[in-house]
């Protein structure tokens, strides 16, 4: 006999059922009851599926909340076999005491009993697997809330170093990119100066070298004029007969000598215009390079 208090003879005597082990047997049954893990599939599908709005975290916990689902629905299925085993056990045990009692006292059926007793059992067992769903349905809502805030806050900090990461390397690119943009910028300003300024220096060079020519032709036939006449009117006053032969002479000397000092002018006049150019052109370039 389960959770009864039942005075049995084995030789014929009559079985008495009590009050209290009929009160007892029903609060057996409850405790066994509430110790179970049942939960209602309508309601745990109900609390797993109400959420917020969709946001990216929907996808991410939504395989999780089916597999905590599918794992509540097999320990309900077999929960709920063991409960309903142990019932039936629980019946027909008690339909065998019941029927002993019938037996005994005559006063009622052994179909009524049956039917107020799994009436009773019934109402107890609605009332205590509503109450341990609710208990587990807020447990399990619990759990799952508290799951969510832990992989929501570790999902968060790792979009927050994949962003500072990617950040890091656009800024890198970019930084390398403009560097290269800015050095090739460089490059391409500094060898158009240098050509500008050749192109310049050597148009200067040669405007300054036919400036000087003429100078140095118009001086040389001031001078060479200057000189004849001198020449000449000292060697009419001096040797009047050999002037002619004394004016050539005079005359190769003093091209030669006027030729070499012209050359030695225009070589230092060209060394000067060189130094000039290198200056400038070095001076051009740490302008170009500053810039």
């Amino acid at each position: 006999y389960v959770g009864g208090e039942f005075d049995m003879c084995r030789d014929g005597v009559s079985l008495s059922v009590s009050e209290s082990g009929n009160k007892q047997s029903l609060e057996d049954l409850r405790n066994s009851v509430v110790g179970g893990d049942s939960l209602s599939l309508s309601a745990l599908r109900t609390s797993l599926t109400q959420s917020e709005a969709s946001t990216l975290d929907d996808a991410t916990h939504r395989s999780a909340r089916f597999r905590e689902e599918e794992r509540l629905r097999s320990r309900l299925r077999r929960d709920r076999r063991l409960r309903l085993k142990a019932q039936s056990e629980r019946i027909a045990a008690m339909q065998d005491n019941i029927s002993s009692e019938l037996e005994t006292r005559h006063t009622m059926t052994i179909e009524q009993l049956e039917r107020e007793l799994r009436q009773e059992m019934d109402e107890e067992l609605q009332q205590l697997e509503q109450e341990s769903l609710h208990k587990e349905e807020e447990n399990i809502r619990s759990q799952l809330n508290l799951k969510l805030q832990r992989e929501q806050d570790i999902l968060r900090e790792q979009l927050d170093v994949e962003q500072e990461r990617r950040l890091e390397e656009h800024r890198d690119r970019i930084r390398a990119r403009l560097e290269q943009e800015m050095t090739e910028g460089f490059s391409k300003r500094l060898e158009f100066q240098r050509e500008r300024l050749e192109i310049e220096f050597n148009e200067e060079l040669q405007r300054r070298v036919r400036e000087a020519e003429g100078a140095i032709e118009d001086e040389l036939e001031l001078r060479f004029s200057e000189l004849e006449a001198s020449e000449i009117s000292n060697l009419e006053v001096s040797q009047t007969s050999r002037l002619d032969e004394r004016e050539d002479q005079l005359r190769r000397g003093i091209r030669k000598r006027l030729e070499a000092q012209l050359h030695q002018r225009l070589r230092q006049r060209e060394t000067r215009l060189r130094a000039e150019y290198e200056r400038r052109s070095h001076r051009l370039e740490e302008d170009i390079a500053r810039e």
